[in-house]
């Protein structure tokens, strides 16, 4: 394969990038389950339960991505971000928090998305601009 997966095919294909992916990142010791889910509001999500290991991942069909802005839609990437997650995230985030902790939450997502990215490309010796839309 010489590009990223844009667009999940089946849950055969979705499991097994999966698990490709959990060895890369050493993450066989948890028990995660993907699943298709066009409900969702972003590309994908993740619900983990970190003291016993265990996450869901939702991927959005890509039927279902209706505006990607200037960045190319990549379903393979947006698995990894959300694996990255798992591996990096220190505190699980929710509700009202102070705008300090909001700011560090949008800055560290953007370092995961930064990571991502520089994964798929590791993987495919892509370079940067293999994302953008344009």
């Amino acid at each position: 394969m010489t590009q990223p997966i844009i667009e999940f095919k089946s849950q055969k294909e979705l499991d097994a990038c999966l698990a490709e992916w959990q060895e890369r990142l050493f993450l066989q010791d948890w028990i995660i389950r993907i699943m298709f889910d066009n409900e969702i509001d972003a590309y994908a999500e993740i619900t983990k339960t970190t003291d016993i290991q265990s996450a869901i991942i939702r991927i959005r069909p890509l039927d279902e991505v209706t505006e990607c802005g200037n960045t190319k839609y990549c379903a393979e990437k947006s698995l990894v971000h959300e694996l990255l997650h798992i591996k990096l995230d220190l505190v699980d985030f929710d509700g009202n928090l102070p705008i300090e902790i909001i700011v560090f939450n949008y800055t560290w997502h953007q370092k995961i998305e930064q990571l991502a990215k520089s994964l798929i490309m590791s993987k495919y010796g892509i370079k940067f601009d293999w994302f953008k839309n344009f």
